[in-house]
């Protein structure tokens, strides 16, 4: 990647924006193995897509069409809707009530933002580490719970973002279940909903204008998503971590599937990678194991290209080991030619 800067202004706007169809595009050879083409949907990705590599599925979903993940492990977690860049913001009250524009300014919302006047305090961390969530663990004591104010995001529009508006919230237990109670930021009634566990998912999600929703795949069905998502940017400017939101993420199934890069070398490359040569390889538990490195940005001509010096190994919940290599991410049909957000990968099952 050449000159790369620290101003947070332009990685923003390469963020949410997509590429000048008159960018040079540059090929890469043909590869044998399995073709996937996720529908992320174009310049402004709506969707997130999830794949099973051993099936070669993808299951496609509108990344409006969740707010909140209830993890069902042993723990009492809940995460935002990363792909809408959500965020939330504790309170000092364990009553809805007591919550009102009277706290929630115009000035308060500003802040509540995924961009460099927003905080990292209030978005889970992308790492997917549930110790870590802008919302703090939920107590079995109710008054323990505090009323966090939630800005659901933004979807994006060309240049423009679409915002979802604010709510208030108040997550408590109910045995082994959670229930959220929630209302607009004024209001003095509220709605809830009551969220069991189901151990064949690493969450169950929640819209909060449609109920329980499908959004992951069961947790042995899906390998890798490619999504857009909240994210962290050091600002070297003020020294500082700041939230940024990011596209063309490919993150892994957390805590189910294992992956490495491998960089390509005058000796390793990805056609005569092998099975045998996975034994020499430390595979790790990292959601952001691919991340944005299958792609880089020039800043000299201010376009992107596929990486073409690295590759990626995964190993599934089934032990099944596949090296996978990214192709393409700009469309090659006339009608959008040169437009982002048309992503492709080749994979093969080493064995």
């Amino acid at each position: 990647m050449k000159n790369l800067i620290n101003s947070i202004a332009v990685i923003l706007f390469i963020g949410i924006t997509a590429c000048d169809p008159n960018e040079t595009i540059v090929p890469i050879a043909p590869i044998d193995g399995d073709i996937i083409e996720p529908g992320v949907g174009g310049p402004d990705q709506p969707n997130q897509v999830f794949i099973d590599l051993s099936k070669s599925i993808t299951t496609v979903i509108p990344r409006e069409n969740w707010d909140f993940g209830f993890a069902n492990d042993g723990n009492f977690r809940v995460i935002l809707n990363y792909s809408v860049y959500m965020v939330a913001r504790a309170t000092d009250q364990t009553d809805l009530a007591m919550v009102s524009s009277n706290l929630v300014t115009e000035e308060y919302k500003a802040e509540m933002v995924v961009a460099p006047e927003g905080s990292i305090d209030w978005i889970d961390n992308p790492n997917g580490d549930l110790n870590d969530t802008a919302m703090a663990s939920i107590s079995s004591v109710a008054d323990e719970n505090f009323v966090y104010v939630i800005n659901r995001g933004q979807l994006e529009s060309g240049t423009e973002l679409n915002e979802r508006g604010f709510m208030k919230i108040k997550i408590t237990r109910a045995g082994d279940s959670y229930t959220i109670t929630y209302g607009d930021i004024d209001a003095t009634s509220f709605n809830s909903y009551t969220i069991s566990k189901d151990s064949n998912y690493n969450f169950t999600f929640l819209s909060l204008e449609n109920g329980l929703v499908n959004i992951e795949p069961q947790k042995n069905l899906w390998d890798i998503a490619f999504t857009t998502s909240s994210n962290h940017f050091y600002d070297h400017a003020t020294s500082s971590t700041v939230p940024y939101r990011f596209k063309d993420l490919v993150i892994s199934n957390k805590g189910n599937v294992k992956l490495i890069a491998v960089e390509v070398t005058d000796i390793v490359n990805y056609a005569d990678f092998g099975l045998t040569d996975v034994a020499g390889l430390d595979l790790q538990d990292n959601r952001f194991g691919i991340g944005s490195s299958w792609r880089l940005f020039d800043f000299d001509t201010f376009s992107y290209a596929i990486n073409p010096d690295i590759f990626y190994v995964i190993e599934d919940t089934d032990g099944n080991h596949y090296k996978i290599v990214f192709t393409r991410m700009y469309c090659i049909d006339t009608a959008c030619a040169g437009e982002r957000g048309y992503p492709e990968l080749i994979y093969e099952l080493l064995k």
